[in-house]
């Protein structure tokens, strides 16, 4: 898991890693998260200097470094959409299908068995939900049949169709709830001053605004 600890020392996790996934910054000295393995791991490590002349020296390989940068980008795009935006039942619906297809290929059949790396706090943390609603939305799940538990650390995918449409129903949810409240217009003013940047941007109809300031 890569996680950051808040200034009230709790822990903050702000995503998975998972097999062939790349850690670390290269061309840069430091990262802004850390690291710790949730199962046991095998790490392949580089020297930071061996690899960036690696990079320079053969381009095909920064093109893919590229291209997987490009990758994680969407992903953490998708996930602001997920912590932001959907229900509680399509948080997990879209969290069992991620490790479901990053761990146990879940795309190629149903009755896939996944390796569960989390507790049920720690799923919670991802999501931003509480623990009580995370065990509520499997046990409704498991329920249903879509999935079963055969214990705390592993789940079986039964019914991919139905858990994809799941996720799927609760985003056409969300997408009709912001159709309903109208279409919006922003206003944005940027003022430049000596060594700062300051920034408001003001919202209508409900005529909230927010501000931004950089030193």
């Amino acid at each position: 898991k890569l996680s950051t600890h808040l200034s009230d020392g709790k822990e903050q996790i702000l995503g998975l890693v998972y097999p062939s996934d790349f850690l670390g910054r290269p061309f840069g000295e430091t990262s802004p998260y850390g690291v710790e393995a949730l199962t046991d791991t095998v790490i392949c490590v580089f020297e930071r200097k061996d690899f960036e002349r690696f990079a320079r020296d053969h381009p095909r390989l920064e093109h893919k470094l590229l291209e997987r940068t490009l990758t994680e980008l969407d992903r953490s795009r998708r996930w602001m959409l997920l912590l932001g935006r959907m229900t509680a039942e399509q948080k997990v619906a879209s969290f069992l299908l991620e490790i479901g297809e990053r761990l146990g290929n879940a795309k190629a059949r149903a009755g896939t068995h996944v390796p569960l790396p989390l507790s049920r706090q720690q799923i919670a943390d991802v999501l931003g939900l509480t623990i009580e609603t995370v065990s509520r939305q499997l046990t409704r799940l498991r329920n249903a049949g879509v999935i079963d538990l055969p214990s705390r650390r592993e789940i079986v995918l039964q019914d991919l169709p139905d858990l994809e449409a799941r996720a799927r129903e609760s985003a056409r949810e969300s997408a009709r709830a912001e159709s309903a409240r109208g279409p919006r217009s922003f206003s944005t003013s940027f003022t430049m001053g000596a060594g700062a940047l300051s920034s408001t941007t003001s919202s209508a109809p409900s005529g909230s605004s927010s501000s931004m300031k950089f030193g």
